[in-house]
């Protein structure tokens, strides 16, 4: 489990979006409200954005799609010799 994960680009669709997520008590109190900028977050057209972009992958299934896929994924490459190992998020 990381401390921290930022995530930009995909968050927004194609419009410029950054966010920051921190675990855990240490990590997450080390920031408050006003002490982490950034150019593209936290405006009402960014978090509207974003807001589009979770609608759209919950909607249209996508992480049923990304799950599908990875299973479908993982089964291939377990069956090519040349393989040793295939670790992923099991579903």
């Amino acid at each position: 489990m990381p401390d921290a994960v930022t995530l930009a680009k995909g968050l927004g669709g194609g419009f410029p979006v950054g966010a920051l997520i921190t675990f855990g008590e240490p990590t997450s109190s080390l920031l408050t409200a006003g002490q982490h900028g950034t150019t593209f977050g936290g405006n009402p057209v960014a978090t509207a954005a974003a807001l589009a972009t979770l609608h759209a992958i919950e909607s249209q299934g996508v992480l049923a799609n990304v799950l599908s896929v990875g299973a479908r994924l993982r089964a291939g490459l377990s069956d090519v010799d040349a393989v040793t190992e295939v670790r992923a998020k099991a579903s």
